[in-house]
């Protein structure tokens, strides 16, 4: 079963790069109209930092939707070792029904 709080961070690393991309966008807009080489200098300062944000938070979702795929498939190993030893249909229902 998954925790609420392991599917939160999900969500909150989806929101993130999802805010970390709309910040980026609108840095390089700024950055392509920027006449200041200070300013222009410290856009390209901003836009790496955000670029890896969105880099380590797309490696942490990777790394959680890696999780995830392992546990659904830990789980439906063991309900298919279960029917094969004979568990019945409803038990296994049951089961299912918990997750």
């Amino acid at each position: 079963m998954l925790s609420s709080g392991f599917l939160q961070r999900l969500q909150d690393l989806e929101d993130n790069i999802a805010k970390d991309q709309e910040l980026l966008k609108d840095f390089d807009d700024e950055l392509r109209y920027e006449t200041h080489p200070t300013i222009k200098a410290r856009y390209r300062r901003d836009i790496e930092r955000l670029r890896e944000s969105v880099s380590g938070h797309r490696q942490e979702y990777n790394e959680l939707q890696q999780e995830l795929t392992g546990q659904t498939s830990a789980q439906m190993q063991q309900m298919g070792n279960q029917l094969q030893q004979g568990t019945s249909i409803n038990c296994f229902l049951r089961q299912c029904s918990l997750m």
